[in-house]
């Protein structure tokens, strides 16, 4: 943004000059070149976030998926004295699981 702004300061400063010297068009063609430059840069921006954003969505849904198959299978099978997960585990497990890609991105 900062070469858009300086154009703009400068063109507003020298506004009769540019007027009298007729480089209306050189200042909006230089205008038009850093604007390009500036959306490029930020829709490239933009997409990289996007990029790594569903990269990292997509790993924790991998981690709830699996943290979720082995509360089922660990809540299923039993020891001694119980089960060998209880449902509160189970249940802090999932709640962990699926805040963590609200942390992460």
């Amino acid at each position: 943004k900062s070469p858009i702004m300086a154009l703009f300061s400068e063109s507003l400063g020298g506004l009769s000059t540019i007027r009298a010297y007729l480089k209306i068009t050189s200042f909006e063609s230089r205008m038009e070149k850093y604007v390009d430059a500036s959306s490029n840069t930020f829709i490239l921006n933009n997409m990289a976030a996007n990029w790594v954003g569903f990269r990292l969505d997509l790993i924790g849904l991998i981690i709830t998926a699996v943290s979720g198959l082995v509360c089922v299978i660990a809540s299923s099978q039993t020891r001694g004295d119980g089960f060998l997960i209880s449902a509160s585990d189970a249940g802090l497990a999932l709640t962990f699981a699926l805040l963590l890609p609200g942390e992460v991105n």
